[in-house]
């Protein structure tokens, strides 16, 4: 008998793509080598279950645009993302958490990898960019102020819950 009652497909931090299932008592598996070799939860694991269009099964994605946002931000079946200002101390860590705030976000991954080869002149793998949030945490605005826009940078652990607007 077949153990999995339900699977979705995830973007890998490379050109792979894993098997996320679920079987009938709620327990999940992946085909990447942490769960298969380790039998431990994966960030491909934590993806679907984090995200609510995986878990109806949707395996649609999501269209992303910058916006007037202090972080990535979903907004029904877009995301919008902040825009990076010039400041070389806080570029880096700011690309960084909105590539890695898209893949949450189920965004198209062509997309987010056209998006990360645009912001970052030397080549960065998406598990570099997942290793760095997950070690520095995420770089989001804290408030909005009138005729300045977004400040209050602060950073907050990498696995605070998106904004959602709507």
């Amino acid at each position: 008998m077949y153990k999995w009652i339900k699977q979705w497909k995830v973007q890998g931090s490379g050109k792979e793509v894993y098997t996320v299932s679920v079987d009938k008592n709620g327990c999940y598996g992946c085909s990447c080598p942490v769960w298969k070799f380790k039998r431990v939860g994966c960030k491909h694991i934590d993806l679907i279950k984090s995200n609510p269009n995986h878990m109806n099964g949707s395996n649609t994605y999501r269209s992303a645009t910058p916006g007037n946002v202090g972080e990535v931000t979903i907004v029904g079946v877009n995301v919008l993302y902040p825009l990076v200002p010039f400041n070389p101390g806080i570029q880096t860590h700011l690309i960084a958490t909105i590539i890695y705030d898209m893949q949450r976000a189920n965004v198209d991954p062509n997309y987010i990898k056209d998006y990360k080869d645009r912001m970052f002149k030397e080549k960065v793998s998406f598990k570099a960019v997942d290793g760095y949030i997950r070690s520095k945490g995420r770089l989001v605005y804290s408030k909005w102020v009138e005729k300045q826009g977004w400040t209050g940078l602060e950073t907050v652990p990498y696995d605070t819950p998106l904004k959602e607007d709507g």
